[in-house]
């Protein structure tokens, strides 16, 4: 016997309703939870470390102000690795491989062998991770319409230039091959609290302006095709999202070099959690990209005191397997 039409979409309905409800239940017990673990983990960073008792210099000079840039660094890295894999529906996507990091170390490099003050240096981050990003998409232009493969192919060009740059100024301008490197190693040792400042509003900005575009997110990471039939303004919504990427990676780049892996392996762990709803999926990114820089910046800091190891070292101990696991993940789907 078959069922009432009204009856089955009474039934669908409240199928999707529960749903629905289910999934906004687990996204407030993620977000709480990421919250709650992220106070910890800064607390336990603030005072965990070699000092002789409590000295407050240490605490609040030099420990506080390296907590607050390693969520910075790390919900913007996150966050710009997501809005990459989802204009380019590519999870291998990530800041460092599209070119917009290599255009930030350009600008960085530049600054150090012209021996630049820092707020001179800083804009000259920016401005070198959006001409990379601006070439690389202009690259990977075909008929007018962004191919995805030509885009990471081009993004992986840019990328390699930009590192012939950096060292071809490293063979020039030896005598300062030394900061560069420490430089692109990364790490989160800047303490002047106005860059700071200024490198957390504009990430907090690209936050705001990417999670305003969720929604056509959502609608393009099923298809282009399905989001030119909705209206969706494909085109412009890449260039905005690529441009809003590239300013966070420049001033995440200027104030901390070159951390990598952060951007792949973030998004990925937070889509596990929420699913691909970028609604849910920006602000789970945004804060697991925040506990786990800040947790690797503790352990670079501690696990061999006196000395330190580079985060961006620790970073990429973590995400080279990962990104192994992930290609030989795509190769089996294959």
């Amino acid at each position: 016997m078959s069922l009432n039409p009204r009856n089955q979409e009474r039934n669908d309905f409240s199928t999707l309703k529960n749903k629905f409800m289910v999934a906004n239940k687990r996204y407030i017990k993620v977000v709480l939870v990421l919250v709650i673990l992220l106070v910890g983990i800064s607390f336990v960073s603030l005072f965990f470390g070699s000092t002789d008792g409590i000295n407050y210099d240490i605490i609040y000079k030099i420990r506080l102000p390296r907590i607050i840039l390693g969520m910075i660094v790390g919900c913007g890295l996150a966050l710009s690795g997501a809005i990459l894999q989802g204009i380019t529906k590519n999870p291998l996507a990530d800041p460092y491989i599209l070119g917009a990091s290599g255009g930030a170390a350009v600008g960085v490099a530049t600054g150090i062998v012209l021996k630049l003050p820092y707020s001179a240096i800083y804009p000259l981050a920016i401005i070198g991770s959006a001409i990379s990003t601006i070439v690389a998409y202009s690259i990977g232009k075909v008929h007018g319409q962004t191919k995805v493969e030509v885009l990471i192919l081009s993004g992986v060009i840019v990328n390699i230039f930009t590192n012939a740059i950096v060292l071809l100024l490293m063979s020039i301008f030896y005598q300062d091959s030394q900061d560069i490197i420490f430089f692109l190693m990364g790490s989160l040792q800047e303490n002047n609290i106005k860059l700071i400042i200024v490198s957390g509003i504009l990430v907090l900005i690209g936050f705001v302006l990417s999670f305003l575009y969720s929604d056509e997110l959502n609608i393009i990471s099923q298809g282009e095709e399905t989001a030119y039939h909705l209206g969706v303004n494909v085109e412009k919504i890449k260039w905005i999202l690529f441009f809003i990427s590239s300013i966070i990676i420049g001033s995440i780049v200027a104030v901390s070099g070159v951390i990598g892996f952060m951007g792949l392996i973030i998004p990925h762990i937070a889509r596990v959690f929420v699913g691909a709803n970028y609604k849910r999926f920006l602000v789970v990114s945004f804060l697991l990209g925040s506990c786990f820089l800040v947790t690797a910046d503790t352990v670079s800091r501690t696990l061999f005191s006196p000395f330190e190891v580079p985060v961006g070292v620790v970073t990429a101990l973590t995400g080279v397997p990962f990104f192994i696991y992930l290609l030989l993940k795509k190769n089996v789907k294959s």
